[in-house]
């Protein structure tokens, strides 16, 4: 199996970081405005913020798989 690049692995992990920080910030922002409309309170930003989180972890999750399932291309035997 071919070795991946450098910058291939640094946008693959670091899309990862972004798996886990985009979707509670994009909850948080959407229960803000969802909480402003209807005077929920911090409901819905509390809530979108969790869904995020959750969507977030899950995301990462597939992605790790995935790298998993193709290999990492770092410190592997290139005598195999």
């Amino acid at each position: 199996m071919a070795e991946k690049s450098f910058l291939r692995l640094f946008g693959e992990y670091y899309g990862m970081v972004l798996d886990i920080v985009v979707p509670p910030l994009l909850g948080a922002v959407l229960g803000y405005f969802l909480d402003a409309h209807y005077g929920t309170g911090p409901w819905a930003m509390v809530s979108g913020v969790g869904v995020g989180f959750i969507a977030g972890v899950m995301s990462t999750i597939r992605l790790a798989k995935k790298l998993d399932r193709e290999g990492r291309g770092i410190g592997e035997n290139k005598e195999d």
